[in-house]
């Protein structure tokens, strides 16, 4: 992938001016749309009948399983795509679009989980029955 960096497309402008703009402490994203998608599908998970809640617990715990791999993976490349030193210009952007991309991923990945979290709260008589913590399972 070749990016031009005196020639980026709106795509990419917006997400790197997203990550940066994240980096100082704003709560923006690369991908506004998308992220309307998603608020939507966490308001459905927010109403699930409590009959679901089986179906619930085994999503959102899917949800935490791939934040959790996906964060080590994003860690992983970071440190080896700058571990190649000196970068170019070039490099950087490519490493700042990856970096964006990835941390709206992790975004995503949070949101739905903590509507899951949400709606188990509620539906749950003593609140959430977190599980795990004793016997190293997550259920």
């Amino acid at each position: 992938m070749n990016i031009d960096i005196n020639n980026l497309n709106e795509t990419e402008v917006t997400a790197l001016t997203a990550r940066i703009r994240q980096l100082n402490g704003e709560d923006v994203s690369p991908i506004p749309y998308l992220m309307a998608c998603i608020a939507e599908l966490a308001e459905v998970f927010k109403t699930m009948p409590e009959t679901q809640r089986e179906q619930l617990t085994k999503t959102r715990n899917e949800l935490l399983f791939l934040r959790l791999h996906f964060t080590e993976l994003k860690d992983e490349t970071i440190k080896a795509r700058l571990s190649k030193k000196p970068l170019s210009d070039e490099g950087l952007v490519k490493v700042g679009l990856m970096i964006a991309a990835a941390e709206s991923i992790l975004d995503i990945l949070a949101t739905l989980q903590n509507a899951a979290d949400i709606r188990l709260m509620t539906i749950s008589k003593n609140g959430l029955e977190i599980m795990g913590a004793y016997n190293g399972t997550i259920n």
